[in-house]
């Protein structure tokens, strides 16, 4: 299983503890991924787990996306399980952060900057999420 964690630059303590992530078991049979796939793994289990509603928050916020989708659907009940757009929604805003580099990703100590780069991605793998500046609301 991954662990996930998460920190911001001038802040001594983590945003939250570290969770542990279990990827699709197709996801490291089919060849190495890349950032892309990495972080579409990564919002769709934040967003589908059980209490989705509570739990994405911790990590979507890190990546600025965690009101994207509550955002774009005001009406919508929290506690609904979300649909695969608003995955698609999230996706895209977490995407647009990396090109912004409003975070880092670090992939067991190495910085990770091409979403399209291949990643040395194993069960064992340490994912950090590093935000660089403040992002409003947050």
């Amino acid at each position: 299983m991954l662990t996930i964690s998460a920190h911001q630059i001038g802040r001594a303590q983590p945003l939250f503890a570290d969770h542990p992530l279990a990827l699709p078991a197709t996801a490291l049979c089919a060849g190495p991924l890349n950032l892309r796939q990495l972080l579409g793994h990564v919002v769709r289990a934040e967003l589908t787990t059980g209490n989705s509603h509570l739990r994405h928050r911790h990590l979507l916020d890190v990546l600025g996306s965690a009101n994207s989708v509550q955002a774009l659907h005001p009406q919508r009940n929290p506690a609904l399980p979300v649909s695969p757009l608003e995955v698609e929604q999230a996706l895209a805003a977490v995407l647009q952060a990396v090109r912004e580099d409003l975070f880092l990703v670090v992939v067991d100590g190495l910085e990770v900057s091409s979403l399209d780069a291949p990643l040395a991605v194993n069960d064992d793998s340490r994912i950090a999420f590093v935000r660089l500046a403040a992002l409003v609301g947050a």
